[in-house]
């Protein structure tokens, strides 16, 4: 993956210029952004998560992963990979849908 999207802002003369290759990506695929970010794909979601991926920074390409609230030493770092504020059978489908598993956070289990 990463030598094709490598390959592509090569192509279209985009190294460096990462407004252009978002722009790029966003008409090509239409999504709104794409990065490959290795220690964010480790953190589990949650729906009531204690943090969120919160800022791309351009000059970086850094992705900040912030805390919503106070987190105890030997918590799960957590973050929620859809829109919280869904319905709990919404999340709990986008979530089956998107990524193949089946939600049974705190939040989930009160809410059903």
């Amino acid at each position: 993956m990463r030598k094709a999207v490598e390959g592509l802002i090569a192509q279209h003369g985009l190294a460096g210029k990462m407004h252009e290759a978002d722009e790029m990506f966003r008409q090509l695929c239409g999504i709104e952004a794409i990065g490959l970010f290795a220690l964010h794909t480790c953190i589990n979601h949650s729906c009531d998560s204690n943090c969120e991926a919160q800022t791309y920074c351009y000059s970086t390409a850094a992705l900040d992963v912030v805390a919503l609230r106070t987190i105890v030493a030997g918590e799960e770092i957590t973050i929620s990979y859809i829109d919280k504020k869904l319905p709990v059978f919404q999340r709990r489908a986008r979530l089956r849908r998107h990524y193949l598993f089946d939600c049974h956070c705190g939040k989930c289990l009160s809410e059903m």
